[in-house]
């Protein structure tokens, strides 16, 4: 008795795929459609992610800020301690002493 009530079906819904078989064809099409902007997607907020944590990688323990200025945190207050200034020929110097894959940025 099952077993007719499942044919039967099956044969209902392939009648029903056929009789439209613009609106089944859109339907599938929609779905391909939909199924392959979220892949995209989903492809390219990973590749987005892995680049900008390569970016922050690259800042983090092979970096070196060198400043004429040194901050340090005492109880009650700050200590401001004045070092001498950095000459722009010193910057290119260390650049060139120490070549290494890392980024190497000068600032003012």
């Amino acid at each position: 008795m099952k077993r007719k009530a499942v044919i039967e079906n099956i044969n209902v819904a392939i009648k029903s795929v056929r009789a439209q078989l613009l609106r089944t064809t859109l339907t599938v099409l929609i779905i391909a459609i939909g199924i392959t902007a979220l892949i995209s997607i989903i492809t390219a907020t990973t590749a987005l992610e892995k680049k900008i944590s390569s970016e922050f990688t690259s800042l983090g323990t092979n970096t070196f800020i060198i400043k004429a200025n040194n901050t340090r945190g005492r109880r009650g207050g700050q200590v401001n301690k004045k070092y001498k200034d950095i000459s722009y020929s010193e910057a290119k110097e260390f650049k060139r002493k120490y070549p290494r894959e890392d980024l190497v940025s000068i600032t003012a």
